[in-house]
């Protein structure tokens, strides 16, 4: 089954941009989404501290290289 993903997110009431970050990956080969997955990573950006919008991006980007890269036969 091949997944879509949408998303939305909120500044909130106190902060002037957003710092929250998503990724979302799927094998594209049906047969590997089968045996490896799919997954959606969010990181919320701690508006306020100083550059939360990297440190939340990091922290995705970082989630679905390790998601990417695992051994198959690792429990999820």
């Amino acid at each position: 089954m091949l997944l879509s993903v949408v998303s939305q997110s909120s500044t909130g009431p106190k902060r002037d941009r957003n710092e929250d970050y998503l990724g979302y990956w799927q094998p594209s080969d049906q047969d590997e989404r089968i045996r490896r997955g799919t997954v959606a990573v969010i990181a919320d950006g701690l508006g306020g501290l100083r550059r939360g919008d990297v440190a939340s991006r990091l922290a995705v980007e970082t989630a679905l290289a390790a998601f990417q890269g695992a051994d198959l036969d690792t429990s999820p």
